[in-house]
Order: C-alpha cells, then sequence, then structure tokens
C-alpha cells in the first residue's frame, strides 16, 4: 500500500467541502485530522440528529419518518454507504497493513476506511452538488425569436410585463453584462464548461452536432454557441475560447485611462472595497502558494518552475488573449515586440500553440526569458488581481442576497445602483467593464430601466429553487445561530466546556421531492419591519 497525492481536475467542490471539516472557524475541534474525523463517524448512523423527509428524493429509501410523522436519521450507516459507492480498493484493507495508515499520538493505527474518509466525503459532496442544476427559470423556458432572444410570450406575463422584461435584456446586453456573465451558468468563471459549448461535438449515434439548452431553444455546440461571431466578437470579446485559459490579458481603467494588463479568467475587480484591505484573488493559500493563476504565469514567463504550482498555467494559449501580450509583426510600448526578443507560444514545452487561435496568429507569442525579467515594472508584464473576485452565477441572483463577496448590499435595486456609480473605490486595477455601464441619472427613463433590469435579473429564478422542489429538497438543517441569551450576556454551558456560552441553533426544517408550501423569500424580505 502507497499513500498518493489525489489529483482531480477542476473539482473545487470537492476542495471546498474539505476545508470547513479541520477549520477552527467553522467545523472542527482543534488538532482533529480526517481520519478522525472518519474515526467518529464510520459507525454512526447519518444524519442521527436531523429529521429526513419520507418523500426526500435521494434519502427516502433510508428515511425512518413516516408520513406525518418525521424522525431523524437513515437506517445505515456512513460505513455501509461508502462501501456501497467506493470501489473496495479504497477502503478494504485491514489487519496488519493498517499501519500502514498512521495513527493518532498514542492511539490505535488509523484503517485504510479512515485514512481515506476525506476522498469519500469531498467526492460525495461533490457529486451530489453536481445534481443541482438550476436550468428551469423563466430565461429557460421562454420562446426565442430566430436570433435566440427571449420573447417571454408563452410563460403567462402580460404585455406589459413582457415589454419591461424586454426593456432589461436589452439594457443588460446595450451595458456589455455578459461579457462578465457569460453562459449558461452567466459566468466567465465557468471556463471548462464554456469552453465545452464551443467546440464543436458530433453524436456518434446520430453524426449530427450535439446542442444543450431546451427544446425550444437549443444551440449547437460550436463557434457560435455562446452567441455572436466566435472571431471575432460574441464569446471572443470576453476571451472565451476552446482551449480553456484560465489567464487573459484585458483592460482596467482609471481617471481616464485605460491599461492592459494580464488577469485571471473570471476573475474581476469591480471597485467593491478598498483594494489595500479586500486581497481576493491577489491572495496566498495555506501553504503560501498564491491564490492567482496570473501571479503564477509571470513566473512562467521567468522560467522559475517553483513558482507555478498548478500545471494548467504552462498551457495558455498566448493567442487567446483579448489583448496581445505579444506580437512579432506589429510595434507598441504595452506588449512584447520582436525588438525585445520573442519565443514562440508552446516552444517550452517542445511544441506549437498556433493552431485555432482566437485572434490573429501573429499573437502566438511570448517574452523570451530576459526579456520578461528586464520588463517585470513595465506596462508590458502589468497584472490585475489586486481586489479582483470570481464572477458569480446570476442563477436564482433574486434569493442569494446579500450580494457582493462581501455582503455589502443587500438587494438587487442597490447592485444596480452600485454599478450605476461605477463601483465604489476607483483604482487601476478595476475593470474597464464597469466604467462603459451607462445606468447613472434620477430621471424617469433611468428609474424606469433600472427597475427594469432588476426585473430581468429575476427571470434567472428556478421555480424548483423558490420552492425547494426536488432535487433541491433536503433533510432537516442544523446551522448556529449566535448563542443562547441577548445582548446583555449568554448563558454558560458548552457541551465542550462549561465557561463557553451554549450554541443557539437554528433548524432549517426537512422538506421532500415536492417541496415547501410556501416559497424561499430573497434576503430583502427579512429587512422588513
Amino acid at each position: 500500500m502507497q499513500k498518493q497525492r489525489l489529483e482531480l481536475i477542476n473539482s473545487s467542490l470537492a476542495s471546498q467541502a474539505t476545508g470547513p471539516g479541520l477549520s477552527d472557524a467553522e467545523m472542527s475541534c482543534r488538532q482533529r485530522t480526517w481520519p478522525d474525523v472518519g474515526r467518529k463517524l464510520l459507525l454512526r448512523q447519518p444524519l442521527q440528529g436531523q429529521k429526513v423527509h419520507n418523500e426526500d428524493s435521494v434519502l427516502a429509501p433510508y428515511s425512518l419518518s413516516t408520513g406525518g410523522n418525521l424522525k431523524p436519521g437513515l437506517n445505515t450507516t456512513y460505513q455501509a454507504l461508502i462501501k456501497k459507492a467506493f470501489n473496495s480498493k479504497y477502503w478494504s484493507v485491514i489487519g496488519t497493513a493498517s499501519g500502514t495508515f498512521g495513527a493518532p499520538a498514542g492511539g490505535v493505527a488509523y484503517n485504510q476506511m479512515e485514512a481515506n474518509f476525506s476522498m469519500f466525503f469531498g467526492l460525495s459532496i461533490q457529486l451530489y452538488e453536481s445534481t443541482l442544476v438550476s436550468d428551469q427559470a423563466p430565461i429557460d423556458l421562454t420562446n426565442r425569436d430566430v436570433n435566440n432572444t427571449p420573447t417571454w410570450d408563452n410563460l403567462g406575463y402580460t404585455a406589459a410585463q413582457i415589454a419591461t422584461l424586454k426593456q432589461g435584456e436589452s439594457t443588460f446586453v446595450n451595458n456589455h453584462c455578459q461579457m462578465c456573465h457569460s453562459g449558461p451558468t452567466t459566468t466567465l468563471a465557468a471556463i471548462t464548461t464554456n469552453a465545452m459549448l464551443l467546440t464543436p461535438t458530433v453524436d456518434q449515434a446520430t453524426g449530427q452536432t450535439k446542442k444543450y439548452g431546451p427544446a425550444n431553444a437549443e444551440i449547437s455546440y460550436g463557434p457560435l454557441a455562446l452567441g455572436g461571431s466566435y472571431l471575432p466578437g460574441g464569446a471572443a470579446d470576453a476571451g472565451i475560447n476552446i482551449h480553456g485559459n484560465v489567464i487573459t490579458r484585458d483592460k482596467t481603467f482609471d481617471v481616464g485611462v485605460y491599461y492592459k494588463k494580464l488577469m485571471d479568467m473570471g476573475f474581476i475587480n469591480s471597485g467593491v472595497g478598498d483594494p489595500d484591505a479586500d486581497p481576493g484573488v491577489n491572495g496566498v493559500d495555506d501553504f503560501g502558494h498564491p491564490l492567482s493563476y496570473t501571479k503564477q504565469y509571470l513566473e512562467y514567463l521567468q522560467d522559475n518552475s517553483q513558482g507555478v504550482v498548478d500545471s494548467v498555467v504552462n498551457s495558455q494559449w498566448s493567442c487567446d488573449f483579448i489583448w496581445s501580450l505579444a506580437d512579432n509583426t506589429l510595434t507598441g510600448t504595452d506588449f512584447f515586440v520582436s525588438a525585445d526578443g520573442l519565443i514562440e507560444d508552446g516552444s517550452k514545452e517542445g511544441g506549437s500553440r498556433t493552431t485555432d487561435c482566437l485572434f490573429d496568429v501573429s499573437t502566438a507569442y511570448l517574452p523570451s526569458v530576459s526579456a520578461a525579467l528586464a520588463n517585470l515594472t513595465t506596462a508590458k508584464m502589468a497584472y490585475a488581481t489586486k481586489a479582483a473576485f470570481k464572477v458569480p452565477t446570476l442563477r436564482n441572483i433574486e434569493l442569494t442576497g446579500p450580494y457582493m463577496h462581501n455582503g455589502s448590499m443587500a438587494t438587487l435595486e442597490q447592485v444596480i445602483e452600485f454599478y450605476a456609480r461605477k463601483g465604489n473605490f476607483d483604482n487601476v486595477d478595476k475593470h474597464q467593464s464597469v466604467a462603459q455601464i451607462n445606468l447613472a441619472g434620477t430621471s424617469q427613463l433611468y428609474i424606469k430601466t433600472r427597475a427594469a433590469l432588476v426585473e430581468f435579473l429575476k427571470t434567472f429564478t428556478d421555480e424548483r429553487v423558490r420552492y425547494e422542489r426536488a432535487p433541491f429538497d433536503h433533510p432537516e438543517l442544523s446551522v448556529p445561530n449566535g448563542h443562547v441569551g441577548n445582548e446583555s450576556g449568554v448563558t454558560a454551558g458548552n457541551a465542550i466546556g462549561s465557561g463557553f456560552a451554549q450554541d443557539a441553533m437554528l433548524a432549517v426544517p426537512a422538506v421532500g421531492a415536492s417541496g415547501r408550501v410556501d416559497p424561499l423569500e430573497p434576503f430583502s424580505a427579512l429587512l422588513a419591519p
């Protein structure tokens, strides 16, 4: 038996799931490890303290509940579920070989199932969350015209409502909102999905190009899959390409000046917070590695392999950057030219990246190492990672407040007002898209336009989500909600120590496949007196 690193590409859901379990700030006691968590849970009844609806769309066969009598827990153990779901080679080793998997200080050696518990946990969470696809919102279900533009004429809207939604959709497009909120997931950060949709794919059974989307608005995989002309325009304007670049080069804007900078695809500085106190992707992880692909790419250009943690950084197609990093036919001061010293993109890996370019093949070049080193502080190597945060999906945005990465806006109206004033903090890394928004004004026309945009955003709400219908139903959820007491004092007697305050728990009721009677309310409804 050997311990091996589990490396899954684009498995951020699994990574996200395994973080809180050992976090002092979220779910864990200090010094606990994932094998410790496995040892605690494997022989236990799943959800033993949470009620499970007898009509749960996933867990009903295991539920102990009956109609009108909801009970906690399932009729099995975590160990039994793992054995059903995972190949035995990951959990079946017992006996003397258990010593291979380590042991707590002075304790009994972990067995293989305990040692691999983080893998079982992370992959299970990821696979479950991947079933929660919200694709039945009005924006999905509406009829569309020959240009694939929503008509809203089949959903029971009045003529006045349709006029408002059309105005809202037009406002969304005219202000280039789709440049960041791209594709069916409505985010530029869905790099793999967007690249896949742009790649022509033939159905082996029929010989026809595959299509995606609802039956009333199917779109063929290929260059036009995200609208517009692929070269250039449409998806290309946002830097979306078939190669799945995680880096691009785009413009920022500050005090009347545009700057061309390298940046992480799908991470935008929109001026929400003070950049000096709000690092975003400019920060580092728990191991001191940069969160930003862009910062690693700068190391790649300098041939510093130690600075490249994520291998994907080594396979970026420079000819897919929105604004070229290098060009072997032109001259300029904000990109590398032949006189600086260029090498063909891909040559470091013994290949060439000059085919299927999003833009001109003359941009399929990189600076030589000496040119990169000589320009570390010039505009040619400028980058924008400070205060850049991932572009969120607009799916169910009506229900996901408060908004922005810091929760600083309570309503969609406040979000639109934020963009109308072009952000809160001007800075040299603020993305140009924010500067180009035209929503400011106090006239009735602007007020009506902003209101129409809000109504359009609400068409991304899936009614299954609003009513927690399958697959969005769930067991009872126990959420920490402060401590027992009030603003004057708290009640002592926590289970982990008499000197700590008792936790107050908020119970979110279990919901079955048919959903709830009353809809989920937007965050703004909680603010009502």
